[in-house]
């Protein structure tokens, strides 16, 4: 695993910042805040342990108010643990449905066709 090449989303992506990066032989960890054309943003977490594949990750999408559109995550509270590890959330912290497995391309381009006109 890299560090995200997001270029092909240039199109949809008005700022990106790195907020924290580690790139290490044993981790690769990353956070990201990617502000969108319509004044949304994605906040991206992602943790990767190359030896054992390990990948936890969360994906949060939110409007320019901060409220919470649609968050992808495989980690949860200890209150959550029926929760399949995949699952979203979905318009609000309660709407918890299940999701395959994300990567933040699957989210980008999602994030793409909602915000492409119809």
């Amino acid at each position: 695993m890299q560090f995200p090449d997001l270029s092909s989303f240039h199109s949809i992506i008005k700022n990106q910042e790195v907020v924290q990066v580690k790139l290490r032989p044993d981790l690769v960890h990353f956070k990201l805040k990617i502000t969108f054309l319509d004044g949304t943003l994605l906040h991206v977490r992602e943790n990767h342990l190359p030896v054992s594949n390990w990948h936890e990750y969360s994906y949060q999408w939110q409007d320019d108010a901060n409220q919470l559109i649609h968050r992808w995550d495989n980690s949860h509270e200890r209150h959550l643990l029926s929760v399949p590890p995949h699952h979203q959330h979905v318009g609000s912290e309660e709407n918890i449905q299940p999701s395959e497995p994300m990567t933040l391309e699957k989210v980008l381009e999602y994030i793409a066709r909602q915000l492409s006109p119809q």
